[in-house]
């Protein structure tokens, strides 16, 4: 956060200053704030308060309308918290159909009010779009889920990663990813109607990132050959090719399968889960 404030170039500056002036004799907070302050130009007494001698952290939500104007459309909203004495600098990012737009404004007090022009129609606001700021929000408590699930299916562990992506899906259920990640899970286990299900969440949900939609088809064109159910099957694998997206191979494994049925035994599941019976 501090990086944040100073910008990249004189925060790489103040540390091999303070590196430097504290060789042989030991560092303080008191001196990197000193020194922090001369490369800032102001005072940063708030800040090291705020972030060291002060406990929890800010939680912000926006509230915005869009006005349409002579030269495109207005964004006028405010972003609000719960703790009236916390200030730091946000960045706001409008998503457009073309090109974002981003601001920065200084956060203060509980309600803090902005404006953005931007050309194109506005589809969402960000807030802290680069997470630059430590805060407690619902995107960020989703990101932790995710990551707890991957982190647990990776080590096999693969009830509990459902459970991780479950409890991040409550907070948004209409997160692509967490329903493709879960669904992944349940084709490992062979639980196939479950997998099929959640990868059909998955392409109804935000489609974030965008090759969830490639992949999400070729799982269920995999799923419906396991089951022997090769038109359906074909109809997915077509979709897939149909949305040209080639992340990770899509296309190459689409067209494999196209060519020759995808086959997964049971047993095969079993042997790299573990679980034999």
């Amino acid at each position: 956060m501090l990086r944040y404030l100073l910008g990249d170039v004189r925060f790489g500056e103040l540390l091999r200053e303070y590196v430097k002036s504290g060789r042989g004799k030991g560092g303080s907070t008191r001196a990197v704030q000193k020194m922090a302050e001369a490369y800032y130009g102001r005072e940063l007494g708030w800040f090291f308060s705020q972030w060291l001698d002060s406990i929890g952290v800010p939680n912000l939500q926006t509230d915005y309308v869009v006005f349409k104007t002579a030269r495109g459309f207005k964004v006028a909203g405010t972003v609000k918290q719960e703790r009236d004495l916390f200030r730091m600098p946000l960045d706001v990012e409008v998503l457009t159909a073309g090109k974002p737009e981003r601001i920065r404004i200084d956060l203060a007090g509980k309600s803090t009010s902005f404006e953005v022009d931007t050309f194109s129609l506005p589809k969402r606001i960000v807030i802290d779009p680069g997470y630059k700021i430590l805060r407690d929000s619902k995107e960020l408590q989703i990101s932790v889920q995710t990551s707890l699930g991957d982190d647990l299916r990776e080590k096999g562990q693969l009830v509990e990663a459902i459970r991780a992506y479950e409890s991040g899906l409550k907070l948004n259920p209409r997160r692509s990813l967490l329903h493709f990640r879960l669904a992944e899970v349940f084709f490992e286990q062979f639980n196939l109607q479950a997998s099929a299900n959640s990868f059909r969440d998955a392409l109804n949900g935000d489609k974030d990132p965008k090759w969830i939609e490639v992949w999400s088809f070729v799982y269920l064109g995999k799923i419906y050959d396991i089951l022997s159910q090769r038109q359906r099957a074909v109809a997915e694998y077509n979709k897939a090719l149909n949305t040209k997206d080639d992340t990770f191979g899509a296309q190459a494994e689409a067209k494999k399968w196209l060519a020759a049925p995808f086959t997964r035994e049971r047993t095969v599941i079993e042997k790299e889960t573990g679980k034999q019976n």
